[in-house]
């Protein structure tokens, strides 16, 4: 009789261990799992034979690996067949955010006695974040474009002309290599790129009001920066990169905004402007902080600081910023805040110029 309770017990055991099914994580971390639904971009579980519950969010899922189907319903069924095929051959993790704003500024009666005004703003953004992570791989690269486009009319009138308040593309990106599977150490490189997307006259204005000419454009100016270094990366949600040595490529690519000095100031052979410079820097600081705080709130924070040496850093050092913060509203629908940081540390140690944004965004995940 004891043999045969025995018997039973271990049958038992073994069945409920060959019904665990495991979710491989970013970063090498396995989950065993018994149960599993998928549930507003999240894959929520119980582990410990049913004792606790945990959530996992969809975009962090590497792979998943189902070791014996135990006897589900349908409906899980599908969601575990669904985590096995999507997420085993999906290595990229692309979210797109696009963002609107509008904003009137209106005065009437100033005690001041200075004349009515009413200004109308508005501001549009694109945000695109493109992850390469292949499961269990050490090779990784995250891929980011940024772009706003701010526009103003300092009045309603019809002598008063739409103009350009701020047209920047950036793409942020960064090449890792893991120095182990499941370590926390790699070897980057941190490539930036950015330029102005739209043709700009003089006066900011989108066509030649002046009849100055232009004054930027597409690639131009352009500017690259180049960052090989050490990344530490503890979790998710941290980074940390410190190359210690950076080089930048500074260019213009459109005759006529060349000639007029406005970017590059250095002198060929024959007497005209460049059409690039290099320039050669120090070390650098670059820190990425990505939290979300269960499905209501997410941050994208990133800071770079450089300098041509650590040591003269409060002199000649840059402080560059860009700091995203959205509220989610509904489904898909998120109210952003934008704040961009840009110091010179050569003008003032900490004396930051900063520019705010708040839009409403829609996000897709493709």
């Amino acid at each position: 009789m004891k043999w045969i309770v025995m018997v039973v017990c271990l049958c038992f055991l073994s069945s409920s261990l060959l019904s665990q099914d495991t979710l491989y994580i970013k970063g090498g971390e396995k989950l065993p799992v018994s149960t599993l639904k998928l549930k507003n971009g999240q894959y929520r579980f119980t582990y410990n034979s049913g004792t606790q519950k945990g959530a996992v969010i969809e975009s962090l899922v590497d792979s998943f690996f189902q070791l014996q189907p135990a006897k589900k319903s349908k409906k899980q069924q599908d969601v575990f067949e669904q985590a096995a095929s999507s997420n085993t051959a999906k290595n990229w993790n692309v979210n797109v955010y696009l963002s609107l704003g509008l904003g009137n500024n209106l005065s009437i009666n100033d005690p001041s006695g200075l004349p009515d005004k009413s200004s109308l703003s508005g501001d549009v953004a694109l945000d695109v974040n493109a992850n390469y992570q292949p499961a269990n791989k050490r090779f990784s690269a995250s891929n980011e474009l940024h772009y706003l486009l701010s526009v103003q009319k300092q009045s309603l009138t019809r002598s008063a002309h739409l103009q350009i308040a701020q047209d920047n593309i950036n793409t942020l990106h960064d090449i890792a290599w893991r120095t182990g599977k499941s370590s926390s150490w790699n070897i980057n490189s941190v490539i930036r790129i950015s330029s102005p997307l739209i043709t700009q006259f003089d006066g900011n204005y989108f066509s030649n009001h002046t009849g100055l000419g232009r004054i930027s454009g597409l690639a131009s100016p352009y500017e690259i920066t180049v960052a090989p270094g050490i990344k530490y990366q503890p979790n998710q949600a941290f980074r940390f990169s410190v190359p210690p040595y950076t080089f930048r490529v500074i260019g213009v690519t459109m005759t006529d905004v060349l000639a007029k000095g406005l970017y590059i100031t250095d002198i060929d052979a024959l007497g005209n402007y460049k059409t690039f410079v290099f320039q050669r820097l120090g070390a650098e600081i670059n820190l990425w902080f990505d939290q979300q705080i269960k499905e209501w709130l997410s941050m994208q924070y990133r800071i770079s600081i450089s300098g041509n040496y650590f040591e003269q850093i409060a002199k000649n050092g840059m402080l560059d910023g860009l700091l995203i913060t959205r509220f989610r509203l509904i489904k898909d629908l998120y109210l952003t805040h934008r704040l961009s940081i840009q110091n010179a540390f050569s003008n003032a140690f900490f004396k930051p110029f900063l520019n705010q944004n708040i839009l409403l965004s829609y996000s897709k995940s493709l």
